[in-house]
């Protein structure tokens, strides 16, 4: 009787064990970064040869001017600009602007969203993937960088 009971305790114990190991690969493979993300976040940021991120952060606020968006935060210490646009489906937009370590660069990450689905408070956005609309802001923000570097 004793014997059956170790037996069937060690069978537990490995098989439970066996069955836990692959989880947390499963866990880490989840949450480590996939493809679709990792090109969705080059389409979102460009680096730029500037350590003047107050340069970079203000023009992007004037290109999301010129884009008909309204500025509605604007955080210079932390790198974000947030702002929205009224249209029949309305777009939020967040500017993020970091200083990259080492290097004399700035990395400006754009992040275009619409809400999709209703929530229980209010919509949870969905994030546009709309390759034109990322490239339209860069090229813009590319040229209001360059000249108002070189005083144009």
């Amino acid at each position: 009787m004793r014997v059956t009971g170790l037996v069937c305790f060690a069978l537990t114990i490995v098989l439970g064990g066996a069955g836990c190991a692959p989880q947390g690969e499963r866990h880490a493979a989840a949450l480590g970064p996939t493809e679709s993300i990792t090109n969705l976040r080059a389409i979102q940021s460009r680096r730029f040869d500037t350590v003047n991120t107050r340069l970079l952060l203000q023009a992007s606020i004037g290109v999301l001017q010129d884009m008909g968006y309204t500025v509605t935060e604007s955080r210079e210490e932390f790198g974000v600009v947030v702002g929205s646009k009224a249209t029949p489906v309305p777009v939020r937009v967040q500017i993020v602007i970091r200083r990259l370590p080492e290097q004399a660069a700035s990395i400006a990450r754009a992040t275009f969203q619409f809400p999709m689905a209703p929530q229980m408070a209010g919509f949870m956005p969905e994030t546009r993937t709309d390759v034109q609309l990322y490239r339209e802001f860069f090229e813009k923000l590319s040229q209001s960088v360059f000249l108002t570097a070189h005083d144009i």
